[in-house]
This record gives structure tokens, sequence and C-alpha cells, in this order.
């Protein structure tokens, strides 16, 4: 398998569209969660601090889209993710602070998307199994994440638990 890559796919690319006002709109109990497939902006997230200020919406594609949209130069890429959040979240979204894009299937440590995706039911019949130590060998990541599972927090959360049980373990 050539560096960077999972299988000659590229599985997922991450878009983050920072204002310098504050979110593009209320806050929803889920947060500003949207998906529609097939668009430069497939799964969005409002990724903004509590106090909504910046307005952050985080966006992010996947297999066979992020291939297409990768495929297009840059400037393209970045107007086709604004023209999806435009059409999403309305005018405000059309002119971001900041723009940072992350191909996830060029970093040396992901080298695919930030996440394990799963069948329905493997977590709750596995999970647990996920994050059992095998002899001296403690598991952390984001997949054995109770909280925040396919997040950062979540391999942060994990990585604490890991630790700590290697403590417990002396």
């Amino acid at each position: 398998m050539a560096k960077g890559r999972s299988r000659g796919l590229r599985l997922g690319v991450a878009h983050v569209a920072r204002r310098s006002g504050s979110r593009l709109g209320p806050v929803h109990p889920l947060g500003a969660l949207a998906a529609e497939t097939g668009l430069a902006a497939e799964v969005t997230l409002d990724a903004s601090p509590k106090s909504g200020t910046p307005g952050v919406i985080a966006s992010f594609t996947f297999g066979p889209v992020a291939e297409r949209v990768d495929a297009l130069p840059a400037a393209e890429r970045r107007r086709a993710v604004l023209d999806a959040l435009t059409a999403r979240f309305g005018p405000k979204a059309a002119s971001p602070l900041e723009f940072i894009e992350t191909a996830w299937w060029t970093e040396e440590w992901t080298r695919g998307c930030s996440m394990a995706h799963l069948p329905p039911g493997i977590l709750t019949r596995y999970g647990p199994i996920l994050r059992e130590p095998m002899g001296r060998v403690h598991w952390a990541g984001t997949e054995t994440a109770t909280v925040s599972h396919g997040a950062i927090d979540g391999a942060v959360r994990s990585g604490q638990r890991a630790a700590a049980e290697i403590l417990e373990a002396g």
C-alpha cells in the first residue's frame, strides 16, 4: 500500500470554514449537523466554541466524492465547498475568514478518514472488546471511545483511559 493511501481509495477530506462573527444560526441541540451525499460538503458540523464566536463549520467528504473533489484545483475545490455550505446555511457561509482543508489519506498517522466506519450493531455488540487490554497491550483511539466516538475528543479520552489502566495495572 502506498504511503498515505488506504487501498487507493481516498476516504475523507475535512474542510473548516471560520467566520469572524458568530455562528451561522441558532444553536440546535445536536449542533449544525447536516448531511447530503454527493456534495463537496457531504457532512457538516458546527465546530464553534460554546460562546459561538468565532463561528466554525467543519465539513467532510468521503470515498468517491472525496476523490472527485480532491481532483479539482484548489480554488475550484474551495468554491465547491463554499457553494455547498452556502446552499445549506445561507449567504453568511460564502465568505469565511479562514478556510482549512485536510486530506486525511495524506496524513502519516491516519492514512485514511478520521475514524473507522463500522456496520450497524458492531459497536453495540463488540465495542467493549475493542477496549479490553490484551496482556500488557492497552488499546486507545477514537474507535475505542465511549464518548465522542470518531472525534479527536474521543481519541484523547480513550488515551487517558488507557493511561489510567496502565497506571492501575502497575
